[in-house]
């Protein structure tokens, strides 16, 4: 029943449960609907169509967001009987911010809903007890508790447990994420009790009858950790990983009640691995949790004024302190650190002598808010330059050499890398951009976009980014230039692309510059395999020997669609 409801090419985007009762969300071109039915007696419920995010209240409410014509989640509403085949929704919240984006999610005790009004930078948050949404939907929104708002200028995600509210949180003082309690929800989050200290990075938690568990890196070594703290918050236990591993998430823990913590270990070195911690031995030795992998990894301290940016190499141990083809990595956007994983990486170079260079610079997430902060909005230009500093560093220091070296960014962090290589161009041999934001300095003017009124806060004043903007300055990269577009793409349209390589046309052969425009694609469903197949080529393929084989056409192609 549900596939004939469903237009042509419609994807499952998420699917829930609660008492007998199935919440599909069906993602297609049009939007997404989600689908309500009784498992297993074909029982249809309701149909909501435009639903963004879905949370569960109770066994037969939902709460869900909704978009507006930018794309932008701006509406919660509450449905209080999912089984009833015509739905009548009422609104919660309404956001009225043309650079907030709402999001809700449900506390793992289930007993309050969490809004959360974000920008970039900021959020308001504000709680309701579910047991007030289901007395009495229509009224719900005047028992809506704000402990926080944008005008502090913090983060704060929260949580609840028995009698406790937790938050992880930054302050006025203190950018990075904190974690504080409160046993009064009408308390300003100003006025909860902080039990970590400031040094400690952390980038999430899960909460148990047990305690809370933190996910942490440390500030030098990059490694990642797990901390247990007990209800007394005076008993700590901690898991410690080693520096191959690059995520360490929460995963698969159904309830509050679980005497396990389920983790998934992303590794540099070796498949993803899926791990079940007791509670009642959570000391347990790093040694026994990850075996010795695939490659080895290294990490380096590259010195810029006041800071020390972090560098990972990975690679066979042979070359990984010799001079070796290198690919660069960098993003450097949004608070966001290089997750790699070992299913993820490109094993064909690493397989073929050569090496894999993450530079993890400020802008990004991997030493905390503080760090992202240091390289966004007026300060984005620091995330240009850590970048050609770690390049330099490893030129320096004999790891590679600019005739073999390749930088590869993706989205948003295109535009880092692409200003990297036109601020000191023959730094690397070719540049390959994944989905490249490049036009800052048009798309952050026209406000019909999706993207460009919650963007002011990650790049600066729109009308001072020329400094930053590839497109705006216009001067030549000094190296071979690969570009994988998206025909569909509305995050980083393929003007960009266009507008780019015009740009870049007037200053360097076109001869130079390969463009693949992948059809009926977009920035949520990516390139493809045979895209990346194409990539690769092109990284290996060596410097003046040629033009692409087999390519010619392609690349004409691909050329022309974009000028048309």
């Amino acid at each position: 029943t549900l596939c004939e409801q469903c237009p042509p090419g419609a994807e499952v985007s998420d699917v829930q449960g609660r008492d007998g009762w199935v919440s599909v969300i069906v993602s297609s071109d049009a939007g997404s609907t989600a689908f309500f039915s009784k498992e297993g007696s074909g029982e249809q419920g309701a149909v909501l169509p435009g639903v963004h995010q879905l949370v569960w209240v109770g066994d037969r409410a939902v709460a869900f967001t909704t978009r507006n014509t930018n794309m932008r989640p701006d509406s919660i509403w509450l449905l209080d009987d999912i089984s009833n085949p015509h739905p009548k929704p009422v609104l919660l919240h309404r956001s009225t911010d043309s650079d907030e984006v709402l999001c809700v999610t449900g506390t793992r005790d289930g007993r309050y809903l969490v809004i959360n009004s974000n920008t970039k930078l900021h959020s308001t948050v504000s709680l309701v007890s579910t047991d007030k949404c289901l007395e009495s939907p229509e009224s719900a929104n005047r028992y809506l508790h704000q402990i926080c708002s944008r005008d502090q200028k913090i983060k704060c995600y929260v949580e609840h447990r028995d009698s406790f509210f937790l938050a992880l949180a930054s302050s006025p003082s203190s950018p990075n994420l904190q974690l504080y309690t409160s046993h009064d929800l009408t308390r300003e989050l100003s006025l909860w009790q902080r039990v970590t200290p400031e040094t400690t990075i952390i980038h999430d938690m899960a909460v148990f009858d047990r305690g809370v568990v933190l996910f942490c890196t440390d500030r030098h070594s990059g490694c990642w950790s797990m901390e247990l703290i007990e209800n007394d918050w005076s008993s700590r236990q901690t898991v410690e990983f080693p520096l191959d591993v690059s995520l360490v998430t929460p995963h698969g823990n159904m309830s509050c009640a679980d005497t396990h913590l389920q983790v998934q270990v992303h590794s540099l070195t070796k498949p993803v691995k899926q791990l079940m911690v007791p509670f009642g031995k959570f000391g347990v030795s790093r040694g026994r949790l990850i075996s010795r992998g695939r490659y080895e990894v290294s990490r380096r301290h590259v010195w810029r004024p006041g800071e020390l940016v972090p560098v990972t190499i990975v690679g066979n141990r042979e070359i990984l302190e010799t001079t070796s083809p290198a690919l660069f990595m960098v993003y450097g956007c949004y608070g966001e650190s290089l997750q790699l994983s070992y299913e993820t990486l490109p094993h064909e170079l690493l397989d073929n002598g050569w090496k894999l260079v993450l530079c993890h610079v400020q802008g990004g997430g991997e030493q905390g808010r503080e760090w992202y902060l240091q390289g966004a909005g007026d300060s984005k230009m620091t995330a240009i330059t850590d970048t050609l500093a770690c390049i330099q560093y490893c030129h320096h220091t004999s790891l590679s050499s600019p005739s073999s070296s390749v930088l590869q960014s993706l989205s948003a962090g295109a535009l880092i890398a692409t200003r990297a290589a036109q601020l000191q161009p023959g730094i690397i041999s070719k540049l390959v951009l994944q989905l490249p934001f490049l036009d800052l300095s048009l798309s952050g003017g026209d406000p019909s976009l999706p993207l460009t009124t919650e963007e002011r806060e990650e790049w600066g004043c729109h009308g001072d980014s020329g400094n930053i903007c590839p497109v705006a300055m216009g001067t030549e990269t000094g190296c071979q230039v690969f570009i994988t577009a998206a025909e569909r793409d509305r995050r980083a349209p393929v003007w960009h692309t266009a507008n780019f390589v015009s740009a870049l046309a007037s200053v360097q052969s076109e001869d130079d510059v390969f463009v693949n425009v992948v059809r009926k694609a977009d920035h949520e469903t990516g390139m493809g395999e045979e895209a990346y197949r194409l990539e690769m080529a092109f990284v290996k393929r060596e410097q003046g020997r040629g033009s692409f084989e087999g390519f010619t056409k392609w690349v004409k192609q691909s050329l022309g669609f974009l000028r048309t």
